[in-house]
């Protein structure tokens, strides 16, 4: 997925927290909602709210000292957290330097839940072996939105994501035990995305961490991920995601479309398993399984100034990641069919690419190198915002789609969508901005002629739903659902 200040430590630089535009993300990681550190290596951090000492991933302690500054690498001889600090990154060898938090934050917005006096204390742990990209804005929002007093992150950087899959729930099941345990008095709850493989980690935990409720949640799944050929598919990670699923109390899909495509999945790679019957297991998942689109955070695309008058030529914006799956080929071939018709517009090409990148993308470069207002990744997430605030129509032709975020919020800054009659998008969209296989190019040119972009109230109406003040009411409950009363 394409998804995403304020300050708050876990953005170190400006502009490369987890973002759909095109924001590269660095190689960081961090494990923590309330303290945050972030070293230069590779070690993860672990900063637990509940813990008498902040643990680094090298063995050594961060600790009370005399000095305003604390070495990472001091022996722990005073093993005190430090209260009311962010610790601020510091290279390898360096020092954490702690920034006292205000004693009260008057702009904080106030919390979107009251809880009774009789709810027991909620401690949220949160595994993501692939923190980057949607995953991570996931996160950071599920720390802004949600009233949960002790929220604990596990982390590792979005890399290498194969190895993620086999090897993050030994490594998780491990460091868990680096954090205090659950109490009697606590509500606790584990929740792992789909690169976590729940059924090992739940065999490897100990007691009393393995009776803690897991809840998974499905940015997408390894049956319907697109590959380039379908012949490199290892069916071993769909069903890692398929006992993953079966393994959790809960599991969450942020589309209808993903939710079915994985059954899908599961149902196939089922069918050539030999001389074993598994009776009905997809009702066993279905019925633990919710739809729940992942909230997108609007507030500074709706904070960031609006263009002061209409250009004169239509700008498309294509702010996808700049891979196979999106299709970019089928985009570029129908502008450089109106380039040759010469129908007026502009171009502003961004998303997160990489090193190996369709060609795509160098066509349009080297040909409608007169179109373009922008090519390539963008610096920040405010130029990214600029650059939505300047577009009219934002046009998707991909080929895989779990969810949308990036069309979204490319939405709410008032671009109108030309998106795929298929995948997710018919889930978060009327027809009216649908297109049918093979119409792209004829829709296309029918919008520039005619003032595509949306007015404020339509762009607010259609992106509001997947908000996390529209959201969080869920997200709360899904995550600690209320207990079941007896009639």
């Amino acid at each position: 997925m394409e998804n995403m200040a304020g300050v708050y430590a876990e953005r170190i630089q400006e502009g490369t927290a987890g973002c759909h535009g095109g924001i590269n993300e660095p190689n960081t990681h961090i494990l923590n909602v309330e303290f945050t550190a972030i070293p230069s290596n590779p070690q993860p951090v672990f900063l637990d709210p509940a813990s008498p000492a902040i643990s680094c991933g090298n063995g050594s302690i961060a600790s009370r000292s005399s000095s305003p500054h604390v070495p990472v690498d001091d022996p722990p001889a005073n093993r005190v957290r430090i209260p009311g600090t962010l610790l601020r990154p510091a290279g390898r060898g360096q020092h954490l330097q702690p920034r006292t938090r205000a004693a009260s934050r008057p702009s904080q917005p106030a919390p979107r839940f009251s809880m009774a006096n009789d709810t027991p204390h909620r401690r949220l742990i949160v595994l993501e072996p692939y923190f980057g990209g949607s995953h991570r804005a996931f996160l950071e929002g599920l720390r802004d939105n949600l009233p949960l007093p002790c929220t604990s992150l596990l982390t590792l950087p979005a890399r290498g994501w194969k190895w993620r899959m086999r090897l993050a729930a030994p490594w998780f099941a491990r460091e868990l035990q680096r954090l205090a345990p659950p109490t009697p008095d606590e509500s606790c709850c584990l929740l792992c995305s789909s690169f976590v493989d729940v059924a090992a980690l739940r065999g490897l935990l100990p007691q009393p961490w393995r009776e803690l409720p897991v809840c998974t949640y499905f940015h997408e799944n390894q049956f319907a991920y697109p590959v380039q050929n379908q012949d490199q598919r290892d069916l071993h990670f769909g069903i890692t995601n398929c006992t993953t699923a079966l393994a959790s109390d809960r599991v969450a899909f942020n589309s209808a479309h993903n939710l079915e495509t994985f059954l899908a999945g599961c149902r196939a790679v089922l069918r050539k398993a030999p001389d074993m019957s598994f009776g009905d297991l997809e009702a066993f998942i279905r019925a633990k399984a919710v739809v729940l689109p992942p909230p997108v955070a609007f507030d500074d695309i709706d904070c960031a100034p609006d263009r002061e008058a209409a250009p004169p030529t239509p700008v498309i914006l294509w702010n996808h990641r700049w891979e196979h799956d999106k299709n970019p080929e089928s985009f570029v071939a129908a502008l450089l069919a109106l380039d040759r018709r010469q129908v007026p517009f502009k171009l502003v090409l961004m998303g997160q690419s990489f090193r190996h990148q369709p060609a795509a993308f160098a066509t349009v470069e080297q040909r409608l190198r007169h179109r373009l207002l922008h090519f390539g990744t963008v610096t920040s997430r405010a130029e990214y915002v600029h650059w939505l605030k300047r577009a009219d129509l934002v046009a998707s032709t991909a080929r895989h789609e779990f969810f949308g975020i990036a069309v979204l919020e490319a939405v709410r800054a008032g671009c109108r969508p030309l998106l795929p009659n298929r995948l997710a998008y018919p889930e978060l969209f009327p027809e009216e901005f649908l297109y049918q296989e093979g119409c792209f190019e004829k829709e296309l040119e029918r919008l520039l002629q005619n003032e595509p972009r949306l007015a404020p109230p339509r762009a607010r109406q259609l992106t509001e739903p997947y908000s996390w003040p529209a959201l969080a009411d869920r997200y709360q409950e899904w995550l600690f659902p209320a207990p079941a009363t007896r009639g």
